[in-house]
């Protein structure tokens, strides 16, 4: 079953609306100049021969790309040239697994252990 749904992105949208103005989900990216931070959640970029999941001749030097697969993407490397803060999955992986070992044992773990153990791994 598949995790990724529009109902469950409008959700999350409400949800950080709540706490921050100006959030907004938006199917059109012909104007993607107007959004300050881009998500790539799919699956393109896992294999080098993925296409990329957008033009990225429309990105600018003041925008953030986020890509979620864990490692530096084709993506991120077009971003970066292009100027843009670039963000790989890293981050929220090692964030799953402090949370995870939290609620799984109720102890909190050695963050910057994690951290350095990923990537070296």
């Amino acid at each position: 079953m598949n995790g990724r749904t529009k109902e469950k992105a409008k959700k999350l949208v409400n949800d950080l609306g709540r706490v921050r103005n100006n959030v907004s989900l938006s199917e059109d990216i012909s104007d993607m100049g107007k959004f300050h931070i881009i998500v790539n959640a799919t699956p393109l970029g896992l294999n080098e021969a993925d296409p990329l999941p957008f033009n990225i001749n429309r990105l600018n030097k003041d925008q953030v790309v986020c890509d979620l697969i864990y490692k530096k993407t084709h993506l991120l490397k077009e971003a970066a040239k292009k100027g843009c803060m670039t963000l790989d999955g890293l981050g929220m992986l090692l964030w799953q697994g402090v949370f995870a070992f939290e609620i799984w044992t109720g102890i909190r773990p050695p963050v910057e252990i994690m951290r350095s153990a990923l990537l070296n791994a």
